[in-house]
């Protein structure tokens, strides 16, 4: 399968917020569909679940609630101490899911 926007091969897609999904690669949607469709202030209260942290392989897996973005657009939340990355880190958003359990 290939992205619809640059063509490469996808390799992987984890990004389920977008009209695209499943549909473009993680560099396309981060550089075309993020800043055109997205309102980073709409994941504050929204539970997600950690893919991928650069350099961070413990919080893979992890799942929290978004509870403050900063003026870099990066997600803290209950996740635990570090920030998450909108560029560079990969995570999903966990739909009807107001708790993490």
């Amino acid at each position: 399968m290939k992205c619809v926007l640059c063509h490469k091969e996808l390799k992987s897609w984890v990004h389920n917020a977008s009209p695209f999904n499943g549909l473009c690669c993680n560099d396309c949607y981060i550089k075309y569909v993020l800043p055109v469709r997205f309102d980073i202030n709409s994941l504050l209260g929204k539970t997600i679940k950690i893919i991928n942290m650069k350099g961070e392989p413990n919080y893979s897996g992890k799942i929290g609630i978004v509870t403050y973005i900063d003026d870099q657009e990066q997600l803290f939340g209950s996740w635990g101490g570090l920030a998450v990355n909108i560029k560079t880190d990969d995570f999903i958003i966990l739909a009807n899911k107001n708790k993490v359990e």
